[in-house]
């Protein structure tokens, strides 16, 4: 058995009451986000959030920050070993979109999208609710993300989405 692996990143950004942190791998790259800042710090949803890319013995190969107020809600690593990241915005600004990240293994953007989701309108859902807890997985048949969320409310929606045309 080979011995583990341990590094350590001299980066101050990385807080426990942050709630988007993720951790994905594929072709030799390990993914993760980390950040600070959550929906309950001082009654405002501040998040300062970043993604990680580093080969499999844990060398950087790329930091990303990502703009002040988005939380990384999951990582998905594509089977091509590009990266998927859906990102939200918090709080109680009731945007209701999902950004979706597309990253290549080295962490070049290859595209960002967002999206409304418009079963929130066929549910005839109210505006105020957040979209919460989105998750990720590929579909194997189609290569699109399969995506589901969630609203404040609890009413949960799957929704197909492409990466390459950024339809949903």
């Amino acid at each position: 058995v080979a011995p583990a692996v341990f590094r350590i990143y001299n980066d101050t950004t990385g807080d426990i009451g942050n709630y988007g942190t993720d951790i994905a791998a594929s072709s030799n790259r390990i993914f993760m986000t980390y950040g600070h800042g959550g929906p309950f710090m001082n009654n405002d949803a501040v998040y300062d959030s970043k993604i990680m890319f580093a080969d499999n013995d844990g060398n950087l190969l790329k930091l990303i920050s990502l703009p002040t107020g988005f939380q990384v809600s999951d990582l998905l690593a594509m089977d091509d070993g590009s990266l998927m990241a859906a990102e939200t915005f918090p709080g109680y600004d009731f945007r209701n979109q999902i950004y979706m990240y597309h990253f290549t293994k080295n962490g070049d953007l290859i595209s960002l999208d967002s999206i409304f989701p418009s079963i929130i309108d066929t549910l005839n859902i109210f505006s105020g609710y957040d979209l919460r807890g989105i998750r990720m997985c590929q579909s194997h048949t189609s290569g699109n993300v399969i995506v589901f969320a969630r609203t404040e409310d609890q009413t949960g929606f799957i929704m197909e989405y492409n990466p390459v045309s950024g339809s949903q």
